[in-house]
């Protein structure tokens, strides 16, 4: 199982719970029907029943409909819920969508706010800067640096973007790292006009990665949120995504996609493991009978702190 960075948990138990079915189907094969033991306080109990399709297993998975939503719970607290990073054709513009939230939370007096990123896994690096701009108390550098390599000449099939090439030709060495000079991030960043400067709690779990990971350690290193959940997939320091080379491999011809830029945080707190993902301060992992009743004891806990 390699779904995470570096020695994160949090995705490999993300992919487990999520895809058990399926690591079994592939070890064991499939049957009609299943008999389960295990042992509770020393007493053996056993499960029979008949295996279900992965039709009826998705349904327990249901895409969001909704990938942006902002609502306030009560005079004092919002929820503010990023499924992703980018919108796709015919959603709402992200960029507005959070200047209006961030502006109903100004005008509104709102003194919490619950910012749910679980399940975000990708997006345009971009969208998590300026949503830190929004949370942001003082000025702040979001990247360290962009590692990247020369531009090179390969006896194999690959594509790579001619964007990425031209801009990636006006990198430098500097202090022993080919540094990728053109990206976002780099430079001081500041507050935004209407930047939030209540209580935040964050929710994270084993699927948020890439851009949201960036966020989070951005965030915690700031001690600007307190963070609920589970240990994020994505890499604390940083993580390679950006451009792709994509490779077809000579004897299978599968396409294999490279990225070309590892992007690494600026200024990480003291506390973060950079090997980890982000590590919440209050873990949170969810038993499988209150999946089964479908409650959400993370969102429950948030709406507690923020009461008090």
């Amino acid at each position: 199982m390699t779904y995470g960075d570096g020695e994160s948990l949090g995705g490999k138990y993300y992919e487990l719970n999520r895809f058990f079915s399926a690591y079994y189907a592939t070890e064991y094969g499939i049957s009609d029907s299943y008999r389960v033991d295990w042992i509770v306080n020393g007493t053996q109990q056993t499960w029979e029943g008949k295996g279900i399709s992965k039709t009826e297993i998705e349904k327990t998975y249901p895409a969001s409909q909704d990938p942006f939503s902002f609502k306030k719970v009560n005079d004092r607290t919002a929820v503010l819920k990023i499924d992703r990073f980018f919108s796709m054709k015919g959603e709402p513009d992200l960029k507005k969508f959070f200047k209006s939230s961030f502006t109903t939370l100004s005008e509104e007096g709102i003194s919490n706010l619950i910012l749910d990123l679980r399940g975000n896994e990708r997006g345009n690096e971009k969208l998590g800067i300026e949503l830190y701009k929004y949370l942001a108390l003082k000025p702040f550098h979001y990247y360290r640096y962009l590692s990247t390599r020369p531009n090179s000449s390969v006896d194999f099939d690959h594509h790579t973007s001619k964007i990425f090439r031209i801009a990636n030709s006006f990198s430098k060495e500097k202090d022993g790292i080919y540094q990728f000079v053109k990206g976002s991030g780099l430079k001081l960043e500041e507050p935004h006009p209407l930047a939030f400067k209540g209580k935040v709690v964050l929710l994270l779990d084993g699927q948020s990665f890439s851009v949201t990971t960036e966020f989070a350690s951005k965030a915690q290193s700031d001690q600007r949120v307190f963070i609920i959940g589970e240990e994020t997939a994505g890499g604390a320091e940083g993580n390679s995504s950006g451009f792709f080379s994509i490779v077809t491999l000579p004897h299978s011809k599968i396409d294999l996609g490279i990225p070309r830029i590892g992007f690494h945080m600026a200024d990480l707190g003291e506390n973060i493991d950079q090997n980890r993902g982000i590590l919440p301060d209050e873990e949170i992992r969810p038993s499988a009978l209150v999946i089964l009743h479908q409650k959400d004891p993370v969102m429950e806990r948030a709406l507690q702190l923020s009461e008090k």
